[in-house]
């Protein structure tokens, strides 16, 4: 009797549960589901915690802080409902997918999709950051790229702009060195490290500082406040953490990275101003059981390390006279001061006493000025916007790009950063003027004691400035900027105006101009415009190099700028076309076609020939020419236009 044929023996079902959990979790999610349907048994294991636990971890490493994940990573795995979770991340990542293609592919809603977009927070930026990846070969790099970076930058000054206006109403213990954080994200499209890893690179330097043989404590002996704030400071000179390292190119003390704290921390050759750097000492020295803080005092930043408010002892373990202690003229004996910036040693008190009798300053604030900062973190930032001001005086330009090596030569960087930085472009573009006073306004309604409502004309103007610039979303607008105007009254009123008459005017339908249609709409059949969307030029009058965004058959603006330009006075008048051109600065202007002199291939026969130089556009045009233009074409040397709503011929 012949026995029937035996079925094979799958091997990877002879394996322990274990080892099929941890192999399974190298299958991506669909070919998961496909494996639960097999058998019980892997059915089993797919849908077991540690599956999608492992999955939630290795495809996603940005996470919203509303999904709790390290509070979730350090509970119990069966707390959590794993599958879900992935499930509900991966639709959220399919739903921007979409969004971020309509926004790419339609002008009107763009502010509408951006705001989608930017409300996941986080759980939109592993997306976003794949599209600032994007190959030059792409149909729409530019755009694809520009976009993700303006989302990416509009994300994270939510972050920072909801922390520091918590700062402004009370709401939150902010430490000077978040802050500073908080000031890289609303300058820094992309800074080399978020809040949370900031702090996390905070922490390992406490913690290699504590098992260094600066940091560690002989046996037998007790080391001094004093004696470990010393040594702290040496530590952190050592590791090149503060102040500014002399390099080849020496680069200028009112550089703008050197005012960047998580600039500071990762690159090779640190570079801080001395406000940076005493709140690099102090973030480090407070993790360490060290009471420091800054004082304002004038032309400089201090560190003061004082003993705790209920401590026995000085910063030598002596006992403390309290009544001694409380007179004002001899509080300072109890205090220690460093310049952090410049030196390891400890800075005298009397060398800082005669310093502000020099300069005539009465004793009370003398003695104010000796003391830790009231309302440190306001102060400072206050400071720091007086530095950005003298920032933007020196700039050799309205923008400026920063070559940054990030380097863990010191074994401080989190490995989070570490990570991306072998996926991030060694430039840090940053240095826009704009955004710099952008960012000035910022400190100062955050900095700001009194009501906003009095100033609620100057709020709406600077928010439709924000938004215009795309600084920051309207859903930023609504929820940070909008309640700091009291409600029920005018100002409030007329923000909210604005913001919904922002969102009407985003959402309407573009109407088309086409080419066929201006010899009909011009007086002159000969007058319609020559150039189209796209086009890179030379300023025929003025020389500076520009973009085509956008045209009219004749001039549109009104009549007081047509006076005070003499627009009457050109050769060829109003009734010329006029053309909306981006310039190398990154800002807009309305040209005369007279002026416009093409340089590319593409309408000018003058660019002809194989012997002719190729065209390269400015990078300053480059860089923010993917807002209306999907890629630069080396064949016409053109941008190619994604403006196609509005011109759909060009």
């Amino acid at each position: 009797m012949s026995h029937p044929p035996s079925r094979p023996v799958c091997a990877l079902l002879q394996l322990p549960d274990e080892l099929v959990q941890h192999i399974l979790t190298f299958l991506p999610l669909p070919s998961l589901v496909t494996a639960e349907r097999i058998n019980h048994r892997l059915n089993a294991l797919v849908r077991s915690n540690t599956v999608f636990a492992v999955h939630c971890v290795d495809q996603f490493r940005f996470w919203h802080p509303k999904h709790n994940l390290r509070r979730r990573l350090r509970a119990p795995i069966a707390e959590t409902d794993w599958r879900q979770l992935l499930v509900e991340r991966a639709h959220t990542e399919e739903r921007v997918s979409e969004t971020f293609e309509e926004l790419l592919q339609h002008q009107a809603g763009r502010t509408e999709r951006s705001e989608v977009i930017t409300g996941e927070g986080y759980d939109s930026k592993d997306f976003l950051l794949q599209q600032v990846r994007t190959s030059h070969n792409a149909e729409d790099y530019l755009a694809r790229t520009w976009w993700a970076e303006t989302l990416l930058a509009q994300i994270e000054r939510h972050s920072a702009l909801e922390e520091l206006f918590a700062l402004r109403h009370g709401k939150n213990d902010l430490k000077l060195e978040r802050a500073l954080a908080c000031l890289d994200l609303l300058i820094v499209p992309r800074p080399p490290e978020n809040l949370e890893q900031v702090e996390e690179h905070f922490d390992r330097i406490a913690v290699a500082f504590l098992h260094s043989p600066l940091g560690q404590e002989e046996e037998g002996s007790r080391r001094t406040s004093r004696e470990k704030a010393l040594h702290l400071a040496r530590f952190l000179h050592d590791h090149q953490l503060l102040g500014i390292q002399p390099e080849p190119d020496q680069r200028g003390y009112r550089r703008l990275q050197n005012g960047l704290i998580s600039i500071a921390l990762c690159e090779k050759h640190h570079p801080s101003l001395p406000l940076v750097s005493a709140a690099i000492y102090c973030a480090v020295a407070r993790r360490v059981g060290l009471n420091a803080n800054l004082i304002n005092y004038p032309g400089h930043i201090y560190v003061v390390v004082t003993p705790d408010p209920d401590s026995q002892t000085d910063l030598d373990n002596q006992s403390i006279d309290q009544a001694h202690k409380r007179q004002p003229h001899l509080e300072d004996e109890y205090y220690m001061y460093l310049d952090s910036y410049s030196s390891s040693r400890e800075t005298s008190s009397a060398t800082l006493k005669e310093r502000l009798l020099r300069m005539h300053f009465p004793e009370e604030v003398r003695r104010e000025c000796l003391r830790p900062a009231v309302d440190g973190v306001k102060t400072m930032l206050v400071r720091m916007s007086n530095n950005l001001a003298h920032v933007t005086e020196y700039m050799e330009s309205d923008y400026t790009r920063v070559f940054t090596n990030l380097d863990d030569q010191s074994g401080f960087m989190p490995p989070s950063v570490l990570e991306a930085a072998t996926l991030t472009p060694t430039a840090i573009e940053i240095g826009d003027r704009d955004i710099l006073t952008h960012t000035r306004n910022i400190i100062r309604m955050v900095t700001l004691d009194e009501s906003f409502d009095s100033y609620s004309y100057e709020l709406t103007n600077a928010t439709t400035n924000f938004l215009d610039f795309r600084f920051f979303s309207l859903g930023t607008a609504r929820s940070v900027i909008l309640p700091l105007l009291s409600p029920d009254t005018d100002g409030r009123r007329r923000l909210e105006h604005t913001l919904i008459r922002y969102a009407q005017l985003d959402a309407q339908p573009r109407t088309p101009k086409r080419w066929s249609d201006t010899i009909h709409i011009s007086k002159d059949p000969g007058r319609h415009p020559v150039y189209r969307v796209g086009t890179y030029f030379e300023h025929r009058r003025f020389g500076y190099l520009g973009l085509i965004i956008g045209w009219d058959v004749k001039c549109s603006s009104h009549e007081e700028w047509i006076r005070q330009m003499h627009v009457d006075d050109l050769p060829r008048g109003r009734h010329q076309p006029f053309y909306n051109v981006l310039d190398t600065h990154g800002g807009q202007r309305y040209v005369a076609e007279e002026n416009i002199v093409c340089l590319g291939r593409w309408q000018n026969e003058h660019r002809e020939g194989d012997e002719v130089a190729p065209v390269v556009p400015d990078p300053g045009i480059t860089r923010r020419a993917g807002e209306w233009m999907k890629r630069w074409d080396p064949m016409l040397e053109r941008f190619v236009s994604n403006l196609k709503d509005e011109y759909p011929d060009d």
